[in-house]
């Protein structure tokens, strides 16, 4: 990511009302029986609606954005809903993903193929990964998108073939054109 991108984001969440958070995404939601507790890593974050939940749920979450603007807005609401959020200002093309360290790591509506090896080397063994994120067929209702940011089909599921698969789905028409997976990382034996 540039200087551009960052004030590109820092834009867009600036024009909204400062505590516009939606709430978490349905994915996650929908999958929160593998939810324990531990140490959480939300990665493009944005304002935070995803790490705020799973803070509610008592994990301690790292959540990395490069909007400045994004994670002001994350700070405020995470202490006024008084949960453990970290925020962490950082240009994920750049940012090293400590080792070993996550229980949980979560992806929404962000990709960066380069990433995936240090996603996993982030999660601790038993640590789960959720993500979810736009594939090729959107290009059906945004054909100008550069399709290096829509996953390929079943490109998940390779890209994560170390992990164990619990959920994973494929939409195909319009804005429902996303790949969504849960997977676990084996148990060290």
């Amino acid at each position: 990511m540039t200087e551009e991108d960052r004030r590109k984001w820092d834009s867009r969440y600036g024009s909204r009302p400062i505590y516009d958070v939606p709430g978490p995404r349905a994915w996650l939601v929908d999958h929160s029986d593998v939810l324990t507790s531990g140490r959480a890593l939300d990665i493009a974050c944005g304002t935070g609606r995803n790490s705020l939940f799973v803070a509610q749920q008592g994990y301690t979450v790292d959540a990395i954005d490069i909007s400045a603007e994004a994670l002001s807005r994350l700070r405020k609401k995470a202490s006024m809903l008084d949960v453990p959020v970290n925020p962490i200002l950082a240009d994920l093309d750049t940012f090293p993903l400590p080792k070993s360290r996550y229980d949980l790591v979560m992806v929404f509506y962000f990709l960066s193929r380069p990433l995936f090896p240090a996603i996993v080397d982030a999660l601790k063994p038993g640590g789960v990964l959720i993500y979810e994120t736009f594939n090729v067929h959107f290009l059906d209702v945004k054909p100008d998108i550069d399709r290096v940011y829509l996953l390929e089909p079943g490109e998940l599921c390779r890209s994560f073939s170390e992990l164990e698969i619990l959920d994973y789905r494929e939409g195909a028409s319009g804005w429902d054109s996303v790949s969504s997976m849960v997977a676990k990382k084996p148990p060290t034996r």
